[in-house]
């Protein structure tokens, strides 16, 4: 149990709760998702090209896989009340969940010490990528538009490859502050 709550302070949580600096930054980086949500382009019926991602990818590397997957989660509830963009899917909630779920894992489990360090970045992006972007999203398109799986993933596999290496480059040039961020206040 003591490993347990060692492990908690290390993501800002302490005694089971979220504490106030998390919820601080969690609103924060939802607040930013969904203004970078608002510029986003869809680029035909399946693909949408934006940096609303990089908030949540951020929260799951500074605050941790817990903060960062419910980050992710508000995130996708708030964008659909603001700007619904069809039905309401719980599948596209999970794959927001999975967005900040996944940097915080790469953190937690990963060979570099520094949460924002290239490799945790990369890896995290290309992870993002591979199973929320390809496997997971094109899924819940393929059920909402109707068309196969296979056939929407070519399209989507290159354009969003674009969007990901985008989003991993901001990412980058923000690693410095955001470095500094998570050691002045953990």
């Amino acid at each position: 149990m003591e490993h347990l709550k060692k492990a908690n302070n290390k993501l800002f949580i302490s005694g089971g709760k979220i504490s106030t600096r998390t919820l601080v930054a969690s609103a924060l980086l939802i607040s930013m998702a969904v203004i970078l949500g608002q510029f986003s382009i869809m680029a035909g019926p399946s693909v949408r090209i934006g940096f609303s991602r990089v908030p949540i990818i951020v929260s799951g590397l500074l605050l941790g896989p817990f903060a960062g997957g419910l980050t992710g989660a508000v995130h996708d509830v708030i964008n659909f009340i603001i700007r619904p963009a069809g039905g309401f899917h719980p599948g596209f909630t999970l794959s927001a969940m999975m967005t900040g779920l996944i940097p915080g894992l790469v953190v937690k489990f990963g060979l570099s010490k520094k949460a924002f360090s290239s490799f945790n970045v990369i890896l995290s992006v290309a992870l993002v990528y591979l199973v929320v972007t390809l496997l997971m999203n094109t899924y819940w398109l393929s059920q909402l538009i109707g068309d196969s799986y296979l056939v929407l993933l070519p399209a989507r596999a290159a354009t969003q490859l674009l969007a990901n290496v985008a989003n991993a480059v901001v990412i980058l040039l923000l690693a410095k502050p955001l470095e500094g961020y998570k050691n002045r206040f953990s």
